[in-house]
């Protein structure tokens, strides 16, 4: 009798014809609502941690279709409470469980919203396990799957500091289904922070910069039009490489100056063609105290157009670009690199054709077949790379006099040494002077990282002044010479800003790349109150047996409450090398790739400006201190920073580059 009773309990459950001896019309109405539906599904190892229902209430759903996932390597979550909630924009639930329900034997659920809640992005679907683990995902359209993407997206946009109430549902569905497209494979993860983790340094890029631009309204045409002309860039990119063994790693840097012309589409988009770049890669690999240099230079004037860029109304240039997938036969051992698509962006100072960037990408790094094809069953580890990139609208018509003047220089360089096993980090800030085509530079502090054999070091050193140095300057606004030597550099249209790079190097032996960016100073002392500035910062720390990559979020903002106060906010992006459980025995170079995600909200920042118009922004952090060393333009819009990170009164363990871009 048990058995055929419950067979009979489940037949009803599964095709909603059975009847019992009540009266059905006692049975209370149903109110129409929206039907959402979905899968829910995790990494293998984490599935056990959620509680399984009674066989009625899996069984209850058994027969909902499955919808494919978006990230491949996971299983169903069987039996799971689903809740209904909403949550504010700290992620945080808001309230009561709106409704409820539980995911079948095959991760699957489905759910009607209560009368009066319609779609949004503050309203959530949540699952959760043992020790608070949880899936969440946001209900913006009727298919709702639970996964670590779903997740991750929704964290960055916590991070990010969106108002998830007014978000369109639209822009959510968009980003969710973009990032579907990459097909990411969960690789034997075996929990869901594992997965982020891995979300995290393959996406994370892509998912900050595309919800930087969520809800932008694009540019006027006569906005496009004024950008119009030739530009030059300078690009200073580092980069890791791991190899997933454990026995070899890599610390890449590449300074290289670029030409480029903006134009103004029919389409009211933004034409960008890339005309050439030269420069520098150097990189070293082995272990912190026994290591290789590898030094190569590089030249490229095969022209390409990206003619879909998008100019917003607060200055963002948004570029989309496709797949990437490179190929090096000649590698030992032969190796190739994939790349998913994602969005290159740029910030437009408010009053000046200047644009600064700070992406960053990742790449997961695969052995070759014997035809040299990319082979995806032979994983050989990973690189991950952050990058400064200042783009500078030409001028045509310049003179030697239109650089006289006083100008605040900020200086960045990276140094390598095969013999000594050196790596060294100098940063300077200093005041270089214009006249009669001769420059001087005055006296200056110079602050030196360095990593020697694997021990690092810190001290500063006084740089003596000079006078007197001639210099060339063409029309254009290349910079052709230095006291005689040839040099690489070019100066803005309005010859108020101008660029350096020094690339020295020999394979085998060592290079040194150094990035000087200067500004001319301002009459008045800088006025930063009520302004908002957009962050973005380029630096690199040195551990003993770690060491880390240093950047932001674009969406990281520096607010000014006064001439003297500000608060940041935004997201710290560290992707670093240490050793852990699985390497104890590696010493930084060599260890594995991973990257953290601070969050970073209302830090508080003390400003200062010196006499010289310096300009010192300091933020302590529990007995550590993170200071901006530069100066502000003309118009306290636009401004270019030295930076440096190390224990209060103490040593330094990071320098870096930084700049910071007024928004509207």
């Amino acid at each position: 009798m048990y058995f055929t009773r419950l067979i009979f309990i489940l037949s009803c459950l599964f095709f909603i014809g059975c009847s019992s001896s009540s009266d059905d019309n006692d049975q209370p109405a149903q109110v129409e609502g929206i039907e959402i539906s979905g899968t829910a599904e995790a990494p293998s190892g984490a599935v056990a941690s959620y509680e399984q229902p009674s066989i009625f209430r899996v069984a209850s759903q058994f027969f909902i279709t499955p919808v494919a996932a978006a990230l491949t390597g996971l299983e169903p979550i069987e039996g799971a409470l689903v809740e209904l909630i909403r949550v504010d924009n700290n992620g945080e639930q808001v309230g009561d469980v709106l409704a409820t329900t539980t995911t079948s034997i095959t991760g699957d659920y489905n759910l009607t919203l209560p009368t009066g809640v319609d779609l949004s992005g503050d309203l959530i679907t949540r699952i959760t396990g043992r020790n608070d683990a949880q899936l969440r995902a946001q209900v913006v359209e009727a298919s709702v799957n639970i996964t670590p993407v779903s997740e991750f997206i929704l964290q960055n946009f916590v991070e990010n500091r969106t108002d998830l109430k007014v978000i369109q549902p639209g822009a959510v569905v968009t980003l969710k289904r973009k990032v579907e497209e990459f097909d990411l494979v969960a690789s034997g993860a075996v929990d869901i922070a594992a997965v982020l983790a891995q979300l995290e340094q393959e996406l994370g890029d892509y998912i900050d910069n595309e919800i930087a631009i969520i809800g932008e309204e694009p540019a006027s045409a006569d906005a496009v039009q004024a950008l119009a002309g030739g530009y030059r860039s300078v690009l200073f990119d580092l980069k890791f490489e791991d190899e997933d063994d454990g026995t070899d790693g890599i610390l890449g840097s590449d300074l290289a100056l670029a030409e480029f012309t903006f134009s103004a589409e029919e389409s009211g988009e933004l034409g960008i063609t890339f005309l050439s770049d030269e420069g520098l890669y150097a990189s070293i690999f082995g272990n912190d105290s026994n290591f290789f240099t590898y030094v190569e230079a590089f030249f490229s004037d095969e022209s390409e157009s990206f003619p879909s860029a998008s100019l917003s109304d607060s200055g963002i240039v948004s570029i989309a670009f496709g797949f990437e997938e490179d190929i090096y036969p000649t590698n030992t051992p032969p190796k190739g690199e994939r790349r998913p698509a994602g969005v290159f962006i740029l910030q437009k100072a408010l009053d000046d054709n200047y644009f600064v960037n700070t992406n960053g990408s990742a790449a997961v790094i695969y052995g070759l077949t014997e035809n040299d094809a990319l082979d995806p069953s032979n994983k050989l580890g990973d690189s991950v790379d952050r990058e400064f990139e200042l783009f500078v609208q030409k001028p045509s018509n310049l003179s030697a006099s239109d650089l006289d003047g006083d100008y605040g220089r900020v200086y960045f360089s990276i140094e390598n040494n095969q013999d000594e096993n050196l790596l060294e980090i100098e940063t300077e800030v200093s005041v270089i002077s214009f006249e009669n085509e001769k420059l001087s530079a005055g006296a200056a502090v110079t602050k030196v990282l360095t990593k020697l054999a694997g021990d690092v070091s810190y001290e500063e050193v006084n740089a003596p002044a000079e006078s007197g140095v001639p210099y060339e300057v063409s029309a254009d606004g290349d910079f052709e010479s230095l006291d005689g030597d040839p040099i690489d550099g070019f100066v803005g249209k309005d010859g108020k800003l101008f660029v350096i790079a020094g690339n020295e190097g020999t394979n085998e032996v060592g290079a040194q790349q150094s990035l000087t960016m200067a500004l001319k100073l301002p009459t008045e002392t800088p006025s930063l109150a009520g302004k908002t500035f957009r962050f973005m910062l380029l630096a690199l720390e040195l551990g003993d047996a770690s060491m880390s990559l240093v950047s932001n979020s674009f969406n990281t903002l520096f607010t000014m409450n006064s001439e003297s106060s500000g608060v940041l906010n935004g997201t710290g992006i560290f992707p670093f090398k240490e050793s852990n459980e699985a390497f104890p025995n590696c010493d930084g170079l060599n260890c594995q790739i991973d990257v953290s995600r601070e969050p970073i909200v209302d830090l508080a920042a003390n400003i200062s400006v010196g006499d010289d118009k310096k300009v010192t922004i300091t933020i302590d952090d529990d007995g550590d201190q993170f200071t901006l060393t530069g100066w502000m333009n003309e118009t306290s819009s636009f401004g270019i920073f030295n930076t440096s990170f190390g224990e209060a009164g103490g040593d330094m363990s990071e320098l870096g580059i930084a700049t910071l871009v007024e928004i509207k």
